[in-house]
């Protein structure tokens, strides 16, 4: 009777051990492999790695050029519509986007201080006085254009370093026969930039550890730390 409980313990053990297993298996299947880029993680079978390196790079410089040909808000805000939907395509969570609104609204606040204090006046405009301001309507719109261009150059940006590795970069310089020394130097760049980034998550999440805890917590579980000198 001890025998039969034993052999019914251990194959419910390992029957137990059996569905762990496929459960685990399942949720390998389920989270998709992540590769590191310059700007942060995107999906090992992104759809956008089924262009050549070179051609994404063309692509990203011919982003870039159109904003300024571009001479409309509209078309700008189309641009940025393209960048977004490839964002989203490439497999990029959206939620990645949020570290770079303190941004868009600095450079709004710069661009929107800079064309009312000193505005592009048109020949015989009359100013709208909006109490003791004097706002063109001339200045307003060329403010918005050059803000639209900006945003789409910056998406472009983002788009572009948040689906291609280093590596990616430097072959695509190599293809277009870029010279040596100048695919180097930005190789440099980009590697220092991806190690200021991480440097910078892990001090940011440090952070933020230490003030989820109580003051006190915080200053014991720094001032307890053993040593490890005799």
């Amino acid at each position: 009777m001890a025998a039969e409980n034993v052999v019914g313990t251990v194959h419910g053990a390992s029957s137990f051990t059996g569905t762990e297993r496929a459960r685990s298996a399942e949720r390998r299947r389920e989270v998709p492999r992540m590769c590191k880029t310059v700007l942060g993680f995107v999906p090992t079978q992104s759809p956008v790695y089924a262009f050549h390196p070179t051609t994404r790079l063309v692509y990203y410089l011919f982003m870039s050029i159109l904003p300024l040909v571009f001479q409309t808000p509209e078309l700008e805000l189309l641009l940025m519509g393209v960048s977004l939907g490839l964002y989203l395509w490439s497999g990029v969570p959206l939620k990645n986007l949020r570290v770079y609104v303190r941004m868009m609204v600095l450079v709004l606040c710069f661009i929107s201080f800079s064309y009312i204090a000193f505005p592009s006046v048109a020949a015989g405009e009359v100013p709208l006085a909006i109490g003791p301001l004097h706002v063109f309507r001339s200045s307003l719109l060329r403010g918005l254009l050059i803000y639209t261009r900006v945003l789409a150059l910056l998406f472009a940006t983002i788009v572009y370093f948040s689906t291609n590795r280093e590596r990616d970069v430097l072959v695509s310089f190599r293809c277009l026969h870029v010279p040596f020394v100048v695919s180097y130097f930005i190789g440099l760049v980009l590697r220092s930039a991806g190690t200021f980034l991480d440097d910078y998550a892990v001090v940011k999440e440090a952070e933020k550890a230490r003030m989820a805890l109580p003051t006190w917590q915080a200053s014991c579980s720094l001032t307890q730390i053993p040593s490890s000198r005799p």
